[in-house]
């Protein structure tokens, strides 16, 4: 049996086009409700949470950067004693941040919002390093 990559990458290009599209439209239905003087800054935190929620469910691999962080080049050496070794993607451009910017966002002129959002997350929003647990704990709040 031969898989044809072709129609795979066809596929994923669809399913992330297709989640693009999503978000960038309950983006738009969200924005009014994030803007309104009414909504309090934990409502708004936690609208920037469920968008960098789907900012990371678009595709939960991520755009590597390909780039790694030295605890994890320790982790992973031979002489490091580490049985298992194992690394997390973390987003170079922080998920709550790419909401924000998201939210805030004039739309209104962009033409095609699933190529608009899919060309952010292939370029910004959605690419990841690859750093140990620990490392990722630390740097969550950043």
């Amino acid at each position: 049996m031969t898989i044809n990559l072709s129609l795979i990458e066809k596929k994923k290009l669809r399913k992330l086009l297709h989640r693009c599209d999503s978000l960038a439209r309950a983006v738009i239905q969200l924005q009014h409700i994030y803007a309104d003087e009414k909504t309090s800054e934990d409502q708004c935190s936690f609208l920037e949470t469920i968008i960098g929620a789907g900012i990371w469910y678009i595709d939960s691999k991520g755009v590597s950067t390909n780039k790694i962080s030295v605890g994890v080049l320790k982790d992973f050496h031979p002489d490091s004693g580490i049985n298992k070794p194992k690394y997390t993607e973390d987003h170079e451009y922080p998920r709550k941040i790419a909401a924000r910017d998201m939210l805030q966002q004039d739309w209104s002129h962009v033409k095609d919002l699933d190529l608009e959002v899919f060309e952010l997350y292939i370029n910004k929003y959605g690419r990841v390093n690859f750093v140990t647990s620990t490392e990722n704990k630390r740097i969550t709040k950043h």
